[in-house]
């Protein structure tokens, strides 16, 4: 009788003794091994987190005062919530799911690594759940920044689309300390937590309709928490300068009034060409950077004002605020011409890929007119989703998509439901 050929192992390109085959077995056995705890993992997502999502979030950065860029010590893992802990590990595995499926669709380790992620933030969930249920910890700071880490983790994911419902629950459970403002009088050492959420949520009512957006509380409160905790750091993915990100809460704070009737046409349409023309006169020199080389801060700097521009115009036009004249499409067309050759540019510097969601989303709706630059916004957006390791960048240019098929070129239809897009 024959022996059994031996097989090539894939990636090695020669037949393993059986010495090697059986470390090679042992080695597999060992990373999907039931002996490994569940403690096993958080350990060793911290130290994921350390060694790629740090150096990744911190390349060219200048400085070290920023709240969005630190190391997670080991020695503080013990006294992590489980709901945190937990959501991080779902994170990092959805992170390496993303990475491993790049380079082998139906690798076992991504497909391990699905089974984890499920599994972990089944645990974070559970968690939750235990600790809203109880009335005297249902609105506790780790109930609250559980609630956000575990939304922004979705988001970032895009494994539910009830994004919404959850951040619409935990303004709920944020009423209970005072809404936001109270929450940030009495959890100051959480405002990092309450600026992330600040930023994707005004970020996300971008990409909503009108009249369904996410108030985090007053327009005059959300104005005044900017200007307190937006000097802490600019995020990572949004570096947007802060009087450009004001002008964002403005427009869609307009877009909101107007399209509930809260305000008429003659002084919405004044309000709206106040802003252009605050956007208009921004100046670049008078804010700080994300990144150290001047090339690049310039870069996304200029990138953001041409965004924020493009996204006022063509917002504000969309739901009847402003009108349709040769000069607001002079301005719009220029600073649109403008955000491509920027974005362009932007390839040449592969740090910036995680700096250009929100811009490129941008570009990605005024696509639906500039056709000639639909297939730029589509290799950039597949580009970036490899750069940071998330479908979102996937889902972002489903949309975009779906919305260049039609014939319609408004804003708020290719924004139809509220989208989460940047996170």
């Amino acid at each position: 009788m024959k022996p059994k050929p031996k097989t090539l192992r894939k990636g090695l390109g020669r037949v393993l003794s059986e010495e090697e085959q059986r470390i090679f077995d042992g080695v597999e056995y060992i990373l999907h091994s039931d002996l490994r705890t569940d403690i096993c993992d958080v350990y060793e997502a911290v130290q994921y987190y350390n060694a790629v999502f740090y150096p990744y979030t911190r390349a060219g950065h200048s400085g070290n005062a920023n709240l969005f860029i630190d190391q997670i010590p080991l020695t503080v893992v013990k006294y992590l919530p489980t709901s945190i802990a937990h959501n991080l590990v779902a994170i990092v595995f959805q992170h390496r799911l993303h990475v491993q499926m790049e380079w082998k669709f139906d690798c076992p380790s991504a497909k391990h690594a699905q089974a984890r992620l499920h599994h972990h933030r089944g645990i974070s969930i559970r968690a939750l759940n235990e600790d809203i249920a109880n009335a005297k910890t249902q609105s506790s700071d780790t109930v609250l920044t559980g609630v956000t880490l575990l939304m922004q983790s979705e988001i970032t994911s895009c494994i539910s689309p009830n994004w919404k419902h959850h951040a619409t629950g935990f303004l709920a459970m944020l009423a209970c300390r005072g809404g936001a403002t109270g929450w940030l009088k009495s959890a100051s050492y959480l405002r990092g937590v309450l600026l992330s959420f600040l930023i994707t949520m005004v970020v996300t009512n971008t990409t909503s309709p009108s009249f369904d957006q996410v108030e985090i509380c007053s327009h005059e409160e959300l104005i005044a928490m900017t200007e307190e905790l937006y000097p802490l750091g600019l995020h990572p993915s949004i570096p947007c300068p802060m009087p450009l990100f004001l002008e964002i809460i403005r427009i869609n704070h307009l877009r909101d009034q107007f399209s509930k009737g809260l305000i008429g046409k003659e002084e919405a349409e004044i309000s709206a060409d106040e802003i252009i023309s605050r956007i208009m006169d921004f100046n670049s020199e008078d804010c700080t950077g994300f990144y150290e080389a001047k090339e690049q801060r310039d870069l996304i700097t200029h990138m953001f004002h041409s965004a924020v521009a493009v996204f006022g115009i063509s917002s504000l036009q969309s739901n009847g605020v402003l009108p349709n004249t040769r000069h607001l499409r002079s301005l719009k067309t220029g600073h649109s011409d403008r955000l491509y050759c920027l974005l362009e540019e932007m390839r040449k510097h592969t740090v910036l890929k995680k700096s250009v969601q929100w811009p490129l989303i941008v570009a990605g709706v005024e696509a639906g007119i500039r056709v000639d630059k639909r297939r730029l916004v589509g290799e950039l957006l597949v580009d970036q989703g490899k750069d940071i390791g998330t479908p979102l960048s996937f889902h972002a240019k489903t949309i975009l998509r779906k919305f260049w098929d039609g014939t319609n070129t408004d804003w708020d239809v290719c924004f139809d439901q509220p989208y989460a897009l940047v996170a």
